[in-house]
């Protein structure tokens, strides 16, 4: 029997259940060492507005691993686990990656010949790119530079998924690190439909993406979570039931913290309301003063209703942006203004500070599938006791559609559990108007 059917073979029991498939550790000689018996826990950390993913392990060494190699420096450290019957295949439900060891830390004895110690970890191309300065033209598009930059300087073979891009960009990179050259292309580049510079460069579990947030918040929500009157039920002898009971233990929150409701000078400060830009174009010799902000029904939201008041009480002027024009990093050198990305600078903050104003810690059971950058529907009940002639019993200013900003994938021998951090850009009902009118959707049955 091949490995990988009798991992497949592994029953589900209970929402959480985890095989840790190996962790082993892999000297600078390729000397390789399964550590799977000795580890205590791992955390996996995935985030939208980080570029790399980190973990840590805990391992509980009475065989003095750190003086095998030793462990000095240098070392890698390849992990994999899966959700049982998740998936046609271990492969397709697998998270498996490769992390260097940059940290051994926290050592405690726990006897005269037993200690705990936690390996921190990240991916291989935060190596690379902390010791390695770009000095070189780029030139093209989006994608070809951003391929550029994560094949040829980062030296990585991960799947990159990205979004085109219309605009040419034309940049030095004066002894840069790869990141800082990454960050500027995602600040200047313009998606294909001109319609948003929101892009962010971060790593989920299957390689990297380079994509804007106006096209993400576009997924569908495929992934349910609701602070539901739901007890689960003992194991069935009827199949069906007993997967039933699973999944719904899936979508139960296990616990809920929302960080910020509401903060009117952290939004103004940040852009929320937009903001204005003030430049100077030394190829033109023109001065320019403008406010701008996003036009919520000319961009894709994750729900329908816009977070800005009607008749709000701010100006553009609590957000100012001071950026010189160059516009010869664009098409055609001789057009002037119309042929820069200023305009959109404004947008582009504005849209990140309005995803980032609704925040929602959550606490659920793991699955191995779960990534940054997917969108969930959450539903959360109000706070108030429910009456049989409610229609409505969830909080409509809370629940809707978010995304998976970043997630913490923890994991022990026996159980999976995954830390979320949610946000979202716009409400399921308009907070014009008062009371509980149907938003625009109906929760899950």
């Amino acid at each position: 029997m091949s490995n990988e059917t009798a991992l497949s073979s592994k029953p589900l029991q209970k929402a959480g259940d985890v095989i840790v498939d190996y962790i082993t550790i892999i000297s600078r000689n390729q000397v390789a060492l399964n550590v799977t018996p000795q580890f205590v826990s791992f955390e996996i950390t995935e985030s939208i507005f980080e570029h790399y993913i980190t973990g840590i392990v805990t391992i509980k060494d009475s065989e003095d691993l750190t003086n095998f190699f030793p462990l000095i420096g240098n070392e890698y450290l390849e992990l994999a686990f899966h959700t049982p019957q998740l998936g046609d295949s271990v492969e397709s439900a697998q998270y498996k990656k490769t992390f260097f060891i940059y940290r051994i830390s926290d050592k405690i004895k726990q006897g005269d010949r037993e200690s705990i110690y936690q390996i921190s970890v990240i991916s291989p191309e935060a190596i690379v790119d902390g010791n390695t300065r770009v000095s070189r033209t780029f030139r093209g598009t989006g994608e070809e530079i951003m391929q550029k930059i994560l094949y040829e300087e980062l030296c990585s073979d991960k799947l990159l998924v990205f979004n085109e891009t219309k605009n040419n960009i034309i940049f030095i990179s004066n002894y840069w690190h790869p990141s800082k050259c990454i960050d500027y292309l995602s600040e200047n580049a313009i998606s294909k439909e001109g319609d948003s510079s929101s892009y962010l460069f971060f790593e989920d579990r299957g390689g990297f993406v380079w994509a804007t947030l106006n096209s993400l918040v576009t997924f569908p929500s495929d992934i349910h979570f609701r602070k539901a009157r739901y007890t689960p039920q003992t194991q069935s002898s009827f199949e069906s039931t007993a997967q039933k009971d699973i999944l719904s233990d899936y979508e139960t929150i296990i616990g809920l913290r929302l960080e910020n409701g509401y903060d009117f000078f952290k939004r103004t400060k940040s852009g929320f309301y937009g903001g204005e830009i003030i430049s100077y174009d030394p190829n033109t010799h023109q001065y320019i003063h403008s406010r701008s902000g996003v036009d919520f029904e000319g961009q894709n939201h994750l729900n329908s209703y816009s977070p800005t008041p009607a008749n709000s009480p701010v100006t553009t002027g609590g957000y100012v942006i001071y950026r010189p024009y160059v516009t010869q990093n664009f098409d055609n050198q001789t057009a002037g203004i119309e042929d820069t990305n200023i305009p959109y600078k404004v947008g582009r903050q504005q849209t990140i500070s309005q995803l980032g104003a609704n925040k929602v810690h959550l606490k659920v059971h793991g699955r191995s599938d779960y990534t940054v950058g997917k969108v969930v529907l959450l539903e959360v009940e109000k706070d108030k006791q429910i009456s049989k002639d409610d229609t409505i019993t969830y909080d409509p200013l809370i629940s809707g559609r978010y995304i998976i900003a970043s997630i913490k994938h923890q994991v022990n021998p026996v159980e999976h559990i995954c830390l979320m951090e949610l946000m979202k850009d716009s409400y399921i009902r308009s907070i014009d108007t008062s009371g509980y009118e149907t938003p625009d959707y109906q929760p899950k049955a």
